[in-house]
């Protein structure tokens, strides 16, 4: 199965019953979720990802901690290797189409066998331009944007698919969060009406791994490292920054929604900490 629209909810839900064996195909923000979500209903879960940790767009400190949890919580996390085949247990390949309850088989890249009744595939999404190729736009990672979200003249785009500039990086990005499609509306919004307005400049988003919240505000580039500023063992909970080339580029929370966003403030100073503050026995080294 995938999980792409209300209906593809509602036929997962449909399926997560006491005892019903789940493999998750991918360790992002959907599959770390939905497998949170199935151990709630009494599924078996498996999460298998080809990534060294879950969650790798946090980094490995943070990616590392999500899949302890996950793991704590019961779930069996596998990192590090891949899908080869699905099948069923007579030795065909699956349809993929969800319906049944016939028996699956998962065979990963380092000979296991995963045995299943449900398996959902979460390995991301390509944005789907070709409908306006015609247009002469640049279509070479989504639709590419100015600043004010315009791919050409009398032509916005804003969401999953856009690809903005950001001055304050120098380049385009686009980002897949349901907050950051908002912002860009507003921004869309005022140029359509011959205003100006600035993209957010420290976007946000979350995500609910079980009981534990993260918030990030900021960009997280692919070469930023976290640092750790506030670690609270005790309650679980953990504050720091993104850097990159000496510089603060975001900052996150986990289960530290104070903390996080007085960070945010000096994020958008740019006055972030000078200085790592030493961890809390027990909790995880930066990476």
């Amino acid at each position: 199965m995938t999980l792409k629209t209300l209906d593809d909810a509602r036929a997962l839900t449909g399926r997560l019953r006491p005892g019903r064996r789940l493999v998750v195909v991918g360790g992002g923000f959907l599959g770390t979720e939905t497998a949170w979500t199935a151990l709630s209903m009494g599924c078996e879960v498996t999460l298998v990802a080809s990534t060294p940790t879950v969650l790798p767009g946090l980094g490995r400190q943070v990616g590392s901690l999500a899949g302890e949890r996950l793991a704590a919580a019961g779930a069996a996390v596998r990192t590090g290797v891949a899908v080869e085949t699905v099948r069923q247990v007579d030795g065909l390949p699956g349809n993929g189409d969800g319906d049944g309850d016939g028996d699956l088989e998962v065979l990963l890249d380092d000979g296991t066998r995963l045995p299943a009744e449900t398996v959902l595939t979460a390995i991301g999404s390509a944005p789907d331009v070709g409908w306006c190729a015609a247009a002469g736009l640049d279509l070479s990672d989504g639709i590419r944007c100015d600043a004010a979200d315009r791919a050409a003249s009398g032509v916005h785009a804003c969401g999953d698919v856009a690809a903005s500039y950001r001055p304050p990086r120098g380049r385009h990005l686009r980002l897949e969060h349901r907050t950051h499609a908002g912002d860009q509306a507003r921004v869309v919004a005022a140029d359509l009406l011959g205003e100006h307005r600035e993209p957010d400049r420290a976007p946000f988003f979350r995500t609910n791994q079980g009981p534990h919240k993260i918030v990030v505000h900021g960009l997280i580039t692919p070469e930023a490292e976290f640092e750790a500023h506030e670690v609270d063992t005790e309650h679980d909970r953990l504050a720091g920054v993104y850097r990159a080339d000496g510089r603060v580029c975001a900052v996150l929370g986990w289960n530290a929604p104070k903390q996080v966003l007085r960070l945010r403030r000096e994020l958008l100073t740019g006055s972030g900490p000078a200085s790592v503050s030493p961890p809390l026995a027990g909790a995880p080294k930066p990476g």
